[in-house]
């Protein structure tokens, strides 16, 4: 079994969704009410150090210690 440490995770407005931010340089996106992995955001060059949904679910952000911030679309991923 892997474990990969989590250091954000957070709930969409409408709590549909959760996004967790890891230190494997990902983020996912998670439906609730099934548990699955809707999208993996891959794209950061270090660890994420935060992530959260904007207050309209519609969007997320991740920042990492690779000192970049990515805006992501939560529909597409």
């Amino acid at each position: 079994m892997l474990f990969v440490k989590i250091v954000s995770l957070n709930f969409n407005t409408d709590g549909d969704k959760l996004m967790t931010a890891s230190f494997d340089n990902t983020a996912k996106i998670w439906d609730v009410m099934t548990g699955q992995c809707i999208h993996t955001l891959e794209g950061h060059s270090g660890e994420l150090s935060c992530g959260q949904f904007d207050f309209t679910g519609e969007y997320c952000l991740t920042g990492s210690i690779d000192r970049t911030c990515k805006l992501w679309d939560v529909g597409t991923g």
